[in-house]
């Protein structure tokens, strides 16, 4: 309750917010939840949960299909975009080494020791390209 309550606050006070993006893995499915019962919220909550599986595109046989987790592709998506020059981190070093922490096991799995800081940025990085006019990242 104190995590929702939290960014229905945030949500009052800068008043922009347009969408509000919650990792729902775990025990972020409460607050996901809870921000769906409040009228404030309701049309702004958007689910990410790294277990879900996305079909690549271009495989039309189906028996061909792969799937990948989610979080597979919000990595290769984040790595797309900063190779691209489209984002700029502040000069932090628990940054830096969130982001050095992250590793890619034989199977295409991404870990890291340290992976709090960039598993935010990869969910923030998730919708970059949707029309909003600020994009704000907190981790509570």
């Amino acid at each position: 309750p104190d995590c929702a309550k939290t960014i229905i606050n945030l949500d009052y006070q800068w008043r922009w917010l347009q969408k509000i993006y919650i990792d729902t893995g775990g025990v972020g499915v409460a607050v996901y939840h809870e921000l769906l019962r409040k009228d404030e919220t309701r049309s702004k909550v958007v689910s990410i949960d790294n277990a879900t599986r996305i079909v690549e595109r271009g495989t039309w046989d189906k028996k061909d299909r792969k799937t990948k987790l989610m979080k597979e592709a919000l990595y290769v998506n984040a790595k797309m975009l900063m190779e691209a020059g489209q984002v700029t981190f502040l000069k932090d070093d628990n940054i830096f080494f969130s982001l050095k922490s992250i590793m890619v096991d034989e199977d295409g799995k991404f870990s890291g020791s340290y992976a709090h800081i960039a598993e935010a940025i990869i969910r923030a990085l998730h919708n970059y390209n949707e029309k909003v006019n600020k994009l704000f990242i907190s981790y509570i």
